[in-house]
């Protein structure tokens, strides 16, 4: 009996809740048009904001840096380390998010902006460019308000200085918000974006603003700083060893062409004819050539293994397709968004009608 019961309780269950969806759906349907007053607000919103927004143009570049596999590398290594230049100069390991990371690092941002460039005629840096397109935008400097009625320090503001250790106060703010508009904040999104596939490591950089001509200069500025950036960074201790051995080599070298020389001038002067002090100083002069020769040997030999670690160590940044000109503009699609609003009105006016519903019928 207490089955059936169940059973009977359930099936009630499910007879009141399918009266209760019809008689929803006859409450929506008996107010449809206040449904699409409520959605109307949202429609012209939508619509009007896609009807308002920028052309954007985007630029993209991809580009990928070679991983080395060890190989011959690896077998060279301990010629290298005998001669205590094999350390890191086989490292397979390459990680995509720090050359990321990098690439939106204030460094790489100044290195970028104060990079001089011709846009419209005008030969500038790209940060007045910058500061020139978004105050065209009403991007840059902040307009007085009620609760704040001071005027931005920053309107009006041009770089004539470069020099980023010599800045004051307000040209290292203008250059913190430039960088922060390319990169973006937690709350809005920057002109610049980056990614890689890690299936294939291929690298991405892109740059949407509403100028043509600023977008691809970017992208290539700042792929172009990056890539030194990382090189220079990732053999700058090979580079170091490099620059040592080689200055050894150079000044062993002069020294060898030093007494050399000194050996033929003594043989021109005398003629084949030694004293005694002529002998012992030709005698000195030999030895020390001998030596020298030695060194050089040694030392050359250095500089070539270490020069072959410089060259191993270097990363190969390759560019695949860069932006060129003329690029798509994009824009907000009206249509779409027309769509979007109205599905988004009907689903706060469905919302309304069937919370004014459960309501009236609660309270009855």
């Amino acid at each position: 009996m207490s089955e059936q019961t169940i059973i009977q309780e359930d099936e009630i269950t499910l007879k009141e809740l399918i009266l209760k969806v019809k008689e929803f759906w006859k409450e929506l349907w008996k107010y449809w048009w206040l449904i699409a007053i409520i959605a109307l607000p949202f429609v012209i919103y939508m619509g009007y904001k896609a009807y308002k927004s920028e052309i954007i143009y985007p630029a993209n570049l991809t580009f990928m840096v070679n991983k080395d596999e060890g190989g011959a590398l690896s077998s060279f290594s301990g010629i290298l380390g005998s001669f205590g230049l094999g350390a890191g100069t086989a490292s397979g390991d390459f990680n995509l998010d720090k050359m990321l990371q990098l690439l939106k690092s204030r460094k790489i941002t100044e290195e970028v902006i104060f990079t001089k460039a011709t846009i419209d005629g005008t030969t500038d840096y790209l940060a007045n460019h910058l500061i020139n397109h978004f105050d065209t935008l009403k991007l840059w400097s902040k307009e007085p308000s009620i609760l704040n009625r001071k005027e931005d320090k920053l309107k009006g503001f041009k770089f004539t200085n470069v020099s980023v250790q010599d800045f004051t106060i307000l040209e290292n703010a203008a250059t913190k918000r430039i960088h922060g508009k390319l990169i973006g904040t937690e709350k809005t999104k920057g002109l610049l974006s980056s990614s890689y596939d890690e299936n294939s490591g291929i690298l991405s950089i892109n740059v949407n603003s509403q100028h043509e001509d600023l977008s691809i200069l970017l992208t290539q500025n700042y792929f172009e700083k990056l890539s030194k950036f990382y090189t220079d960074k990732t053999i700058e201790k090979q580079k170091v060893t490099y620059d040592l051995v080689k200055s050894k080599s150079d000044s062993i070298y002069n020294l060898l062409s030093s007494s050399e020389y000194q050996l033929a001038v003594l043989n021109e002067s005398s003629r084949g004819v030694f004293g005694e002090k002529e002998q012992l100083k030709t005698q000195r002069l030999n030895r020390e050539i001998q030596k020298l020769t030695l060194m050089y040997g040694e030392t050359a030999k250095n500089v070539e293994i270490a020069d072959f670690s410089l060259k191993s160590k270097t990363p190969f940044v390759q560019i695949i397709d860069t932006p060129i000109s003329p690029i798509k503009p994009e824009k907000k699609s009206t249509l779409l968004s027309l769509i979007i609003g109205g599905v988004l009105g009907v689903f706060v006016g469905t919302f309304f009608i069937i919370a004014r519903k459960i309501y009236r019928d609660t309270m009855a």
